[in-house]
């Protein structure tokens, strides 16, 4: 089921540009659902907490053993999403300090930041995807903090914090190494940046408006040849530009697994011993689909904690 899922989220990414065709595409699958639920299925259920079985008791204390990185390196074996987390880790250290980039130009790269960090700036497709980078780790804070408390054997904290600075370099570790916390977990346990910040409303919609102000800055783009061909020449010779567009994509492509989890923590998604219905796989799907919008969507529209 993981490969699967893994899988659906690359296609749907590699696919995002031509979304209006997917949605097209889309009607002939819906007609298996039977006639008797027709009627009562909309888009709203994709929002719907599902009415399932009480939670089951909280899972036993993990032995030192499953805590250290003996229980990691078995995690990584079990679960082939995260295999691929660490695969694609590996593989990216090895791009950059072997020289696969290109080789950084500190005077480039300064001019290229001050540029995109200036609301004037004329809209470049570079723009969108450096402050993208901004909001993917606010993004993957809000899905992973939650699980966050006593992790082991990687705190949560500095490397969700470097993650603002370092992308994928300074989160892969703790993705793929991270203990699975799919158990409910109440607001009033969370830490203060959990509780009082990811978990709010204000903080969701302000995700979601920033995308949409990213996504206005790339619609406003008038000549797309040549902002295709400005950008292609800065990801040849820009380290910046070439290692910022690989790691916006590794964080798009690997959000579904923390957002999984946390549906499941919240009601959204079977737990790791159930089968997932079609509802849930395509509510997953549905919020991973669309880079940046899609989570930041979820982080807005997703059930909130209980209190106590």
């Amino acid at each position: 089921a993981e490969m699967e899922m893994l899988r659906l989220v690359f296609l749907l990414l590699l696919s995002s540009l031509s979304s209006g065709l997917a949605l097209k595409a889309s009607g002939p699958v819906m007609r298996v659902v039977p006639m008797q639920t027709r009627s009562r299925t909309s888009p709203l259920l994709l929002l719907s907490k599902l009415k399932r079985a009480p939670p089951p008791p909280p899972a036993l204390a993990p032995t030192p053993k499953e805590r250290g990185f003996g229980g990691a390196l078995q995690r990584l074996q079990g679960s082939p999403t995260r295999a691929v987390m660490a695969l694609v880790y590996v593989c990216a250290l090895y791009y950059v300090v072997g020289g696969g980039a290109p080789p950084a130009q500190p005077e480039q790269t300064v001019a290229l930041i001050q540029e995109c960090v200036d609301p004037a700036s004329i809209p470049s497709i570079f723009f969108v995807v450096f402050n993208s980078l901004g909001i993917m780790p606010a993004l993957y804070a809000a899905t992973l903090l939650p699980g966050a408390k006593n992790q082991s054997p990687l705190p949560a904290a500095p490397f969700l914090a470097a993650a603002f600075f370092a992308g994928y370099g300074a989160t892969g570790p703790y993705l793929a190494l991270r203990q699975p916390r799919t158990e409910p977990v109440a607001c009033s346990d969370l830490g203060f940046i959990a509780r009082t910040i990811t978990e709010s409303r204000l903080f969701g919609g302000t995700m979601v408006l920033t995308s949409l102000l990213l996504l206005s800055k790339l619609l406003a783009i008038e000549d797309w040849d040549a902002a295709i061909s400005v950008y292609r020449k800065l990801f040849d010779s820009s380290q910046l530009v070439n290692v910022s567009s690989f790691d916006l994509l590794v964080l798009s492509a690997f959000f579904f697994e923390p957002a999984r989890e946390d549906m499941q923590r919240r009601g959204w998604y079977a737990a790791p011993s159930e089968q997932p219905t079609t509802i849930e796989i395509l509510r997953l799907a549905s919020f991973c689909a669309v880079p940046v919008l899609g989570p930041a969507l979820y982080v807005l529209l997703r059930p909130s904690l209980p209190k106590e």
